[in-house]
């Protein structure tokens, strides 16, 4: 039976608006591997709303909070490649080592932005 998905708004999944789906085809057999919610303009801007309203709480989180949300972040990306590599062959055909190779470079990102979370900003005048 096909997974039903929805968009996640302000952390928590929820139905499209319009509270239509789309079904989401395995390209290797021809099956439904999901039915996604079908987004609608009002849930693209339910979306930025949502983000809008939780950066001042996000900027005023500290750096050493926020460092660890996103090595958490990609600890579960990389101890999860199984599944992201399988989800996505079902999903778009992805190959094994290709899947493999976006799991870790989305790890690698979240990790060169936990170290940066408390990098100086600015510029260095010369002397």
């Amino acid at each position: 039976m096909p997974t039903t998905r929805g968009l996640i708004i302000d952390g928590t999944e929820v139905p499209a608006s319009s509270a239509r789906t789309t079904p989401d085809i395995n390209p290797w057999t021809g099956d439904v591997h999901a039915q996604v919610a079908a987004g609608t303009v009002d849930d693209v801007r339910r979306a930025v709303d949502a983000a809008d309203a939780a950066f001042e709480a996000w900027a005023a989180t500290k750096p050493a909070t926020r460092r660890q949300i996103l090595l958490k972040a990609a600890e579960l990306m990389v101890s999860r490649t199984d599944d992201i590599v399988r989800i996505m062959a079902e999903e778009v055909g992805a190959t094994a080592p290709w899947a493999a190779f976006n799991a870790r470079l989305g790890a690698d990102i979240l990790l060169e932005a936990a170290a940066a979370v408390s990098q100086p900003a600015g510029q260095v005048l010369a002397t």
